[in-house]
C-alpha cells in the first residue's frame, strides 16, 4: 500500500512539472524577411489576431520595430493558455450576470470583471502568468456570483444604473425634484430617470435585460417583480419621451419585460428593439422577433429588421422594412494606429437620410465611448482619441428618423507613436581612424523617412537603405545623421571620425610610474604595468632589445590601454611599436630602469672645531640623482664631492642631504665649531688653609673650542709679585692650583693669562680684584 501511495505522488509530480514546462514553452524564431507579423501569428499560434501577444512577450512597442532578421521569442503554451483563461473568464461572468449577479451579488461579480480586466491588461503586457493567474480567479469569483445570486433570489428586486454619459437625473417616487444620480445607482419602482442633452444612460435589470437612454429620454421603472414559487421576472419600464435602445435576454416567447409606450398597446416579444416618444408621433424599429402594436382597434406586428411610425390621432399603418445594414470599409478591421487620425468610412445606404456611429471600448458595446446622431456623410473622424482598442458600428436612418440595424462592427487600435524611426549605421564605426579625405557613409532606416547628414539631405533606397560621401577635416570630425519619420518623430546618431594624414601616433603614459628628465620609467619592480592613452582600437606591441620576449595589447575604444611588462636587470630597453587603425605605424625606444641601491653620503672627517671662517670638506657618493649640503647642490666630479664653506662663529651644522629618482632619500648631520675668540674670563680668587702656609687659588674661564690645561696667574704679597702655573679640572670649567711656599700680607691678582686649544690667547690685567682689560 505504502509503495502505491508513494508511486502515485512521483507521477503526480511529473506531471505537474510537465504541465508547467509546456507553459513556460519557448519558441525562438528568426524573422523572415517579407514576412507579417500576422503571418508569425497565424503559423505559430494558429490565430493572426494574436500578434499583439508576441509584440508584449518580446517587450516590443511598435510594429515597426520588427525588423527582418530580428529573434523573437514566442511562449505558444503561455500565449493559448492565457487567452483560453481570459475567454472563461468572461463566459463566467456572463452567466453568473444572467443569474442576476449584478443584483444580488453585486461585488463579487464586479470583482470578477475587475480581475477579468486586470488579466487583459496582463496580458497586453506580456505577463501570460500573471494573466492565467487573475483570469482563473475571475473565474472563481465569477463562479461564487452566480452561486450568491441563486441563494438571494427571494430578496426584493433592483435595476442598477451601469453607464453613464454626460447628465443624468433621477427622481425618486414622492419627490418633486430631479437629482444628479451617480453610476451604479440602484433604482425601485416608480423612480424616474431621464438624460440631458449629448448624454446617455443604460439600465441593467437583475435579470441582465436593459435598456440604453439616448439624449434628451425619460423613462419610468413601472414594477419590478419575482413570482418566487415560478422563479419569473416581471419588468415594466414606460418611455415617456426621447428614444430608447431595449437589449433583452431570454426566450421571446416568454414575456418578462416590456416598455410601456403611452397611447399605444405592446406585446414585445422581441429581445433588440428602438422607440422613440416625442409630442406628435413613436417611431419603433425591431431587430429581433416580433412586436404587436395595438391602437384604435387596429393591430399590427413588427417582424424583424421592419419599423414603424404611429402619428398622434391617426390610425397604425403597415410596418415597412429598415434600411439595409451599411457595410464598413474602412480601415481594415484590427487596423493599428499611431499618430494619424483613424477615419472610419462606409458604402452609403439606399434611402439613407444620415447615419449613427457607435463607437465603444467593450466588444459588447454596453459602455458606448462614442454615440454620434445625425452624421450625412459616408466618414467619420475619429481622430486620434488615446491608446486603446475600439469597436465600432454603423445603423442607416431613413427618412422619417427611424434606424436600421447596425449589423456587422469592426475594431482599430490605437497606439500613439512617440518613437523615433529605425536607425543603423553600418560604416564607419564611432570614434574611427582614417588618413583619407573622404570616407563613405553607410546605414539603414524606415523607408518614409527624411534623412539627412550634417543638414544634407540624402536619399533613402527602396529598402531603407542609404550612403552618403562625407568629406573629413584634419582632426577630429563629428558627423550627424537624423531621420525624421511620417509622424514628425526624429532619430538621431553621431558618429566621430578621426582624420590623421600626419603618420604621427601620440602616446601618454600616464603617472603611476616615475620618469626622470630623460624619460626613462623608474621601476621598484620587476613587474610594470604601463597604463596611457593613445589613437583608440591601435595595436601596442613592446620588444625587448636585451632579451627579445615581447609583450602586447590593444587601447579601447577611448584610447586607453593597460599592458603588464616583466623587466629583469637594473636596467632594460623595450621598442615600442604602434599600430593605427588608419594603418601608420609609429616605433620609440623606452627605457625601464631599478635602483641599485639606497643613495649614500659619506663625508670625510670633520675638525670638531676650528678658527678659520673657511673649511673645505669632502667625501664620497652613491646611487644618487641630487645631493646638497644645507640645501645647497653639491658639486660631484665621480662619486667624489669637494666643498669650501663659510663658517659662522659658533657651532655650525652641516646637513648633507640626497635623493634617487625612485624616491629614495637620505640624509647626514655633522657639526662643527669656528671659534676665532680667547677664552673668558669669568671669575677668580684665592684662599688660606687654617693654620697652613700656604695659599690655593682658582678661575673660573668658558671657551667655545676648549680650554688648555694650564693656565698661569699672576699674584704679588708684601715681598713682591709670583708666578702661579693653575690646572684645568674635569670640569673643563675650573683652574685652580697652589703657593708652597709663605706669602706675607694681602696677596692679590695682577694679571691671569688664558688660551685655548686653537691657540687663541689672552691676559686679563686685574687691578684690586677687577678685571681692567
Amino acid at each position: 500500500m505504502r509503495n502505491k501511495l508513494l508511486l502515485t505522488a512521483f507521477l503526480l509530480l511529473i506531471i505537474t512539472g510537465f504541465i508547467n514546462g509546456q507553459r513556460k514553452e519557448l519558441v525562438k524564431i528568426k524573422v523572415e524577411a517579407g514576412k507579417s507579423i500576422r503571418q508569425i501569428s497565424r503559423q505559430y499560434l494558429g490565430d493572426p489576431n494574436l500578434w499583439e501577444d508576441i509584440l508584449a512577450s518580446n517587450g516590443i512597442k511598435s510594429v515597426n520595430d520588427i525588423k527582418a532578421g530580428m529573434e523573437l521569442l514566442i511562449p505558444v503554451k503561455a500565449i493559448k493558455d492565457a487567452r483560453s483563461e481570459v475567454d472563461a473568464a468572461l463566459k463566467a461572468i456572463s452567466e453568473a450576470t444572467d443569474a442576476g449577479a449584478r443584483v444580488f451579488a453585486e461585488k463579487t461579480i464586479n470583482l470578477a470583471i475587475d480581475l477579468h480586466k486586470q488579466a487583459v491588461r496582463e496580458r497586453e503586457k506580456g505577463d501570460f502568468d500573471e494573466c492565467i493567474k487573475l483570469a482563473s480567479q475571475a473565474v472563481k469569483e465569477a463562479e461564487k456570483a452566480g452561486k450568491e445570486a441563486g441563494e438571494k433570489r427571494n430578496v426584493s428586486a433592483e435595476a442598477t444604473l451601469t453607464s453613464k454619459k454626460g447628465t443624468v437625473e433621477n427622481k425618486p417616487p414622492a419627490q418633486s425634484y430631479w437629482n444628479s444620480i451617480e453610476l451604479n445607482s440602484k433604482l425601485k419602482e416608480g423612480e424616474k430617470v431621464r438624460t440631458k442633452s449629448a448624454s446617455g444612460a443604460e439600465i441593467t435589470f437583475q435579470d441582465g435585460n436593459r435598456i440604453r437612454l439616448n439624449e434628451n429620454a425619460q423613462a419610468l421603472i413601472q414594477t419590478m417583480r419575482i413570482d418566487l414559487l415560478n422563479k419569473k421576472r416581471q419588468s415594466n419600464v414606460s418611455l415617456e419621451q426621447g428614444d430608447a435602445f431595449a437589449y433583452l435576454k431570454g426566450s421571446r416567447t416568454k414575456k418578462n419585460f416590456n416598455v410601456d409606450i403611452k397611447g399605444l398597446n405592446t406585446n414585445v416579444k422581441s429581445n433588440n428593439f428602438w422607440v422613440k416618444k416625442d409630442k406628435n408621433s413613436t417611431k419603433i424599429a425591431n431587430y429581433d422577433g416580433e412586436i404587436e402594436v395595438s391602437a384604435k382597434g387596429k393591430t399590427v406586428v413588427i417582424k424583424k429588421n421592419q419599423g414603424l411610425k404611429v402619428d398622434k390621432g391617426r390610425e397604425l399603418k403597415e410596418p415597412k422594412a429598415l434600411l439595409a445594414e451599411a457595410e464598413l470599409t474602412g480601415p481594415e478591421n484590427r487596423k493599428l494606429f499611431f499618430n494619424e487620425d483613424v477615419i472610419l468610412t462606409w458604402n452609403p445606404v439606399n434611402d439613407a437620410s444620415s447615419y449613427w456611429v457607435e463607437i465603444s471600448r467593450e466588444e459588447s458595446f454596453e459602455d458606448l465611448f462614442i454615440f454620434h446622431k445625425g452624421v450625412t456623410k459616408t466618414t467619420f473622424n475619429f481622430g486620434n482619441k488615446g491608446n486603446g482598442i475600439y469597436y465600432w458600428r454603423i445603423a442607416a436612418v431613413d427618412k422619417e428618423g427611424i434606424p436600421g440595424p447596425k449589423g456587422n462592427y469592426r475594431s482599430f487600435r490605437v497606439q500613439p507613436d512617440k518613437l523615433g524611426p529605425y536607425l543603423v549605421i553600418f560604416e564607419p564605426e564611432e570614434e574611427s581612424y582614417t588618413t583619407a579625405g573622404e570616407i563613405t557613409l553607410k546605414g539603414k532606416t524606415e523607408t518614409e523617412s527624411v534623412l539627412s547628414v550634417n543638414d544634407k539631405n540624402v536619399k533613402v533606397e527602396s529598402d531603407g537603405s542609404f550612403s552618403a560621401a562625407v568629406t573629413l577635416e584634419e582632426g577630429a570630425n563629428t558627423i550627424r545623421i537624423i531621420a525624421v519619420d511620417k509622424a514628425g518623430n526624429k532619430s538621431e546618431i553621431e558618429r566621430k571620425v578621426i582624420r590623421d594624414s600626419s603618420n604621427k601616433i601620440d602616446i601618454n603614459f600616464d603617472d603611476s610610474i616615475n620618469r626622470n628628465e630623460a624619460g626613462d620609467f623608474l621601476i621598484k619592480s620587476n613587474v610594470v604595468n604601463l597604463r596611457g592613452t593613445t589613437k583608440a582600437n591601435s595595436k601596442l606591441e613592446f620588444t625587448s632589445i636585451g632579451q627579445g620576449t615581447r609583450y602586447g595589447g590593444y587601447s579601447k575604444k577611448d584610447g586607453s590601454f593597460y599592458i603588464k611588462l616583466r623587466t629583469s636587470g637594473s636596467e632594460e630597453k623595450f621598442i615600442l611599436r604602434i599600430t593605427a587603425e588608419s594603418g601608420v605605424v609609429s616605433e620609440d625606444t623606452l627605457t625601464f630602469r631599478k635602483p641599485a641601491g639606497k643613495p649614500v653620503i659619506k663625508p670625510d672627517a670633520l675638525p670638531a672645531s676650528v678658527k678659520d671662517a673657511e673649511l673645505n670638506i669632502s667625501g664620497t657618493v652613491e646611487n644618487y640623482s641630487k645631493m646638497s649640503l644645507n640645501g645647497s647642490p653639491l658639486k660631484i666630479a665621480g662619486n667624489r664631492f669637494s666643498e669650501k664653506i663659510t663658517l659662522d662663529e659658533g657651532e655650525n651644522i652641516l646637513l648633507f642631504t640626497g635623493s634617487d629618482d625612485f624616491g629614495n632619500n637620505v640624509s647626514i648631520e655633522r657639526r662643527v665649531i669656528r671659534d676665532s675668540q680667547p677664552p673668558d674670563l669669568i671669575t677668580f680668587n684665592s684662599s688660606k688653609g687654617k693654620d697652613s702656609e700656604y695659599y690655593t687659588f682658582s678661575v673660573t674661564a668658558k671657551d667655545n673650542s676648549g680650554l688648555k690645561k694650564l693656565c698661569v696667574a699672576s699674584v704679588k704679597d708684601e715681598n713682591g709679585t709670583h708666578s702661579v702655573n693653575l690646572l684645568l679640572d674635569a670640569s673643563g670649567l675650573i683652574y685652580t692650583g697652589k703657593i708652597v711656599k709663605k706669602l706675607s700680607g694681602k696677596v692679590e691678582y695682577l694679571s691671569i693669562t688664558l688660551e685655548d686649544y686653537l691657540g687663541n690667547k689672552k691676559t686679563y690685567r686685574i687691578e684690586k680684584n677687577r678685571i681692567v682689560n
